[in-house]
């Protein structure tokens, strides 16, 4: 179960949908967080500052609380999380029928990010170049060539974090 006070940061900022799925593992289980994070008709570098916000809060959310599960519980392991950010279109569409019906999206987008988060290693964000190119100047990364089944090789980059103000190149539109 998500904690509310994980996801706060930006997210009343924008429009998302949140979908969770569990897949039932032989060591344990994986919970899975889908967000889908609108732009409408054009890409905006703020819609993708906030979902890469949203992402470095979440980090610093499961930090605070896996500290509180090592101090207060004696938890020997930690909550980890890997999360992959693609920026593109998307097909939303409503599966089922009126007595039960759910949301799926589509696209080459949704694909990517998925695979993306598969190969970025514990705690780190993975981006592809177009989510990179709207965030250029904003955060500091290093590029990685990936392998993704089915793509090949693709150019991505890890986000090391935030860039401080005096560090950006360029100001969010």
């Amino acid at each position: 179960m998500l904690d509310s006070n994980l996801i706060q940061g930006n997210i009343d900022e924008i429009d998302a949908a949140f979908h969770c799925f569990e897949i039932k593992g032989s060591e344990q289980d994986i919970l899975g967080l889908l967000a889908i994070f609108e732009h409408g008709d054009t890409i905006s570098s703020q819609k993708v500052m906030n979902a890469i916000r949203s992402g470095t809060d979440i980090y610093r959310a499961l930090k605070h609380k896996n500290r509180k599960l090592s101090n207060v519980y004696g938890a020997d392991k930690k909550i980890n999380v890997r999360i992959g950010i693609s920026t593109g279109e998307i097909f939303a569409m409503i599966l089922g029928n009126h007595t039960k019906a759910e949301f799926a999206y589509l696209g080459n987008s949704v694909n990517l990010a998925s695979k993306l988060e598969s190969q970025a290693s514990k705690q780190c964000i993975s981006i592809d170049d177009e989510t990179y190119k709207q965030a250029k100047g904003q955060i500091l990364s290093e590029p990685e060539i990936i392998t993704i089944p089915g793509l090949g090789e693709i150019s991505s980059h890890r986000v090391l974090r935030l860039a401080r103000m005096n560090e950006r190149s360029g100001r969010v539109e």
